[in-house]
C-alpha cells in the first residue's frame, strides 16, 4: 500500500520462491492491481497466478534486479534475499520509475528484510524454515481465523472453485517412521537432512495457504484450508505416496503416517493436536505409511475417546 502511495502503480505483486526437486516455485504472497472500469486498486484474491513469472524466477534465481518495458508503463523485479535460500521478490509495473522512487524502494525492501529477520528468529524452525511449535500456540486462533477469512472470501467472489457448507479447517499431524534407526543408523546429520528434504517436500505439495509447522522433532503438522473431508483425504494421501517414492540421502525411501481431524476457530488448539495425535496413533500401531482421520476412526469405535464439553470445565 506504501508503494502504490509513492508512485503510479498498475500492478505490485510479493512473491514467494522455493526450489523443490530442481524446480523453482514462484506463489503470490498478496498483490494489488488497477481496475479496467474505476482505476482504483484493489487487493488480489487468494491464488491468485504470479504476473510476468519469467522475470520473477530469472531475479529470484541471479538474484538481481530485472527491467522491462511494457506498453502500459515499465516493470521491474526486485529480489529480496531473506535466507541463503529463501528468496522473496516485489514484481511492480507503474509508469516509471523516478531516481528518488527507486531510493525509497530499495529503503522499503530493506524494511522487510528486517522484519523478516525478526518472525524468522521467533517464529521459523531454523533448521526447517517452517513456522515452529511456539508460533502455533501463540497464534493458533488468528491463524484459523485468516483461513476461515479466505474461504468467506472466496465464497463472495466466488474464485476458483464452488464453496460448500461440508467444507471444514483441517489440523493434520505427521510423523515419520522408524526415524529414530535413521538416526541410529546413519547419523544425525542424514537424520537433519531427511528432516529438511521433507519440509522442502511439504512447501511444493501444500498451497500456501495450508499452514505448515515443525511441531518437534520428525512430527510435523499442517492446517489445511477450509475444504471437503474427501479433498482433504485427497490431499493427504497425495504427499503420503509421493514421500514413499521421493529420494533421500543416503536411505534412499522413508515412509510417513498422519492422523488429522476436523477444527474450529474458537476450540482449544490442544483439544484438536489430541484427536490427530490419535489417529496417527493408531495409524503407527496398525502398519505405519497410513492416513487416518480421528473422525472416521471413532465412528467406527476402533479409537478410544473421552471427549469433553467446553462447558463442563471451569478455568482459574
Amino acid at each position: 500500500m506504501t508503494i502504490t502511495e509513492l508512485m503510479k502503480c498498475h500492478e505490485i505483486q510479493l512473491l514467494e520462491s522455493y526450489v523443490v526437486n530442481g524446480e523453482v516455485i514462484i506463489e503470490v504472497l498478496l498483490g494489488l492491481k488497477k481496475t479496467q472500469d474505476t482505476g482504483e486498486m484493489r487487493w488480489l484474491p487468494t491464488h491468485t497466478s504470479p504476473s510476468h513469472t519469467e522475470q520473477v524466477t530469472t531475479a529470484c534465481r541471479q538474484r538481481k534486479n530485472v527491467r522491462k518495458s511494457l506498453k502500459s508503463g515499465e516493470l521491474r523485479c526486485v529480489p529480496i534475499e531473506l535466507s541463503e535460500t529463501e528468496t522473496n521478490c516485489l514484481m511492480i509495473v507503474a509508469d516509471s520509475f523516478t531516481a528518488e522512487q527507486t531510493l525509497m524502494l530499495d529503503a522499503l525492501v530493506q524494511i522487510y528484510v528486517n522484519y523478516n529477520i525478526l518472525i524468522q528468529q521467533s517464529e521459523k524452525d531454523k533448521l526447517t524454515g517452517l513456522l515452529n511449535r511456539s508460533s502455533l500456540e501463540r497464534r493458533y486462533n488468528s491463524l484459523v481465523e485468516k483461513q476461515m477469512q479466505m474461504q468467506r472470501e472466496l465464497q463472495a467472489t466466488n474464485e476458483k472453485r464452488n464453496l460448500s457448507q461440508q467444507d471444514s479447517t483441517w489440523l493434520a499431524l505427521i510423523d515419520i517412521d522408524h526415524f529414530k534407526k535413521i538416526n541410529d543408523t546413519f547419523g544425525h546429520l542424514c537424520g537433519d537432512e531427511v528432516l529438511l528434504r521433507l519440509s522442502q517436500y511439504m512447501k511444493g505439495m501444500f498451497r500456501k495457504s495450508d499452514l505448515l509447522f515443525r511441531y518437534g522433532g520428525e512430527e510435523f503438522l499442517i492446517i489445511l484450508e477450509p475444504i471437503s473431508k474427501s479433498a482433504a483425504v485427497q490431499k493427504l494421501e497425495a504427499f503420503r505416496k509421493f514421500v514413499g517414492h521421493a529420494d533421500f540421502p543416503l536411505i534412499e525411501k522413508i515412509t510417513i503416517s498422519i492422523g488429522f481431524t476436523s477444527i474450529s476457530s474458537n476450540e482449544y488448539y490442544q483439544n484438536a493436536i489430541e484427536r490427530a495425535d490419535k489417529a496417527l496413533y493408531y495409524a503407527k500401531e496398525n502398519g505405519r505409511n497410513a492416513v487416518y482421520s480421528y473422525e472416521d476412526l471413532k465412528e467406527k469405535g476402533a479409537i478410544y475417546t473421552t471427549d469433553i464439553d467446553a462447558g463442563d470445565v471451569d478455568l482459574f
